[in-house]
């Protein structure tokens, strides 16, 4: 029985020897190292062509207090070239006043630079002028100046908000009215 349990052990020694001679003159395979996949670059968002909107918010008489809410539909075309943006726009729109409700009629032109490696950001600038229905004349025609921001949201979206100052033609300046607003765009051809 001893004899039996010393060549059990021997033929295990013997075996487990074999097993790595033969693992070390198996050859050698080796798994290829893939690259970390990268994230592509978000493409650049076309800011050129028309596009439709609408815009909602609020004016204030400066020093004074909340006038009013606005509800505001736009339309309007830009041309992109690199970085610079102009364009121009239009709206029609109702606006809920402490004086009483009535339709906004407007254009703007508006100068801007976009920012960022897909340029996805829009910084611009506006000027514009408006009145109010019905129309009385070039001397009820009221103006206005500001800025904004204006951020893509996927392919043919975009959200802005702005800031304008302006008054009537008729009182001059400083101006009196302060108007802040925010927007959804959409810009069917992208």
């Amino acid at each position: 029985m001893k004899q039996a349990g010393k060549i059990s052990a021997g033929f295990v020694a013997c075996m487990m020897s074999a097993g790595v001679a033969v693992a070390a003159d198996a050859p050698q395979i080796v798994m290829p190292v893939m690259p970390a996949p990268v994230a592509a670059a978000e493409p650049a968002f076309d800011w050129g062509g028309f596009y439709l909107g609408a815009r909602g918010g609020a004016w204030i008489d400066i020093g004074e207090e909340l006038r009013g809410l606005e509800l505001l539909g736009v339309g309007g075309y830009d041309i992109a070239r690199d970085r610079a943006l102009f364009g121009l726009s239009a709206y029609v729109g109702y606006n809920f006043g402490q004086d009483g409700s009535n339709w906004r009629l407007g254009a703007d032109v508006r100068a801007g630079l976009l920012v960022g490696e897909s340029r996805r950001l829009l910084i611009y600038t506006l000027a514009g002028i408006y009145d109010y229905l019905p129309l009385d004349g070039p001397d009820d025609l009221d103006w206005r100046f500001g800025g904004g921001a204006e951020l893509a949201l996927g392919r043919a979206l975009s959200i802005y908000g702005q800031v304008t100052v302006g008054d009537s033609f008729g009182d001059g300046f400083p101006p009196g009215r302060l108007h802040i607003e925010v927007g959804l765009n959409w810009h069917p051809g992208n």
